[in-house]
């Protein structure tokens, strides 16, 4: 079987019926958008760096106790902000986090938080989709200013915000040192 679907579920549906029925699996994870077919690989799951979708995966199938899974995935880094200029189904961003806002809907189950973020090149809002209620309080307390995190997801210009922002499919937090400049200059 080959698993090339975007979304969590899906893949964790596809993978544990293939391993119940001892059918073997290669699984794309976030290798969409991707520009360098030098930064492609295939490994073990537990195996994979950089790609958010594999974490989240890693995760999930450690805790359904699925030992080994194929999969292709990619080294390519994050694209910056500022080359976003329309929709995309996929893409890869890394953020520092400067607001979050939290917002309950009466009329659906989903409670969206929305982050401002940006890599300095450029800044967006990121959404974030939960039902949940634990995930829910879990990633409030999760989201402070000043963290940095590695998202996937898609673009979509809002309706809302009228403007192009990134709703989260996936996001690791990553350890994202800052360089300083000093103004010398004489006033």
């Amino acid at each position: 079987i080959v698993d090339a679907i975007d979304s969590v579920s899906g893949k964790i549906e596809i993978i544990m019926r293939a391993n119940s029925a001892n059918v073997p699996v290669i699984s794309a994870m976030g290798a969409g958008n991707k520009l360098d077919a030098t930064a492609f690989e295939v490994a073990d799951i537990y195996k994979t760096s950089v790609c958010p979708l594999a974490r989240v995966m890693r995760h999930e199938l450690k805790k359904r106790g699925i030992k080994k899974l194929k999969v292709v995935y990619s080294k390519e880094e994050p694209i910056k902000i500022k080359t976003l200029i329309g929709e995309d189904n996929d893409v890869v961003v890394e953020g520092k986090i400067f607001g979050v806002d939290y917002f309950e809907s009466t009329k659906t189950d989903f409670k969206i938080i929305t982050l401002k973020i940006t890599d300095f090149s450029d800044s967006m809002y990121c959404k974030v989709f939960v039902r949940d209620d634990e995930e829910y309080a879990r990633l409030c307390k999760e989201f402070k200013n000043g963290n940095w995190y590695k998202i996937r997801g898609y673009t979509k210009n809002d309706q809302f915000a009228k403007e192009l922002v990134l709703n989260a499919r996936d996001m690791v937090k990553i350890e994202k040192t800052e360089s300083s400049v000093k103004d010398t200059a004489e006033e």
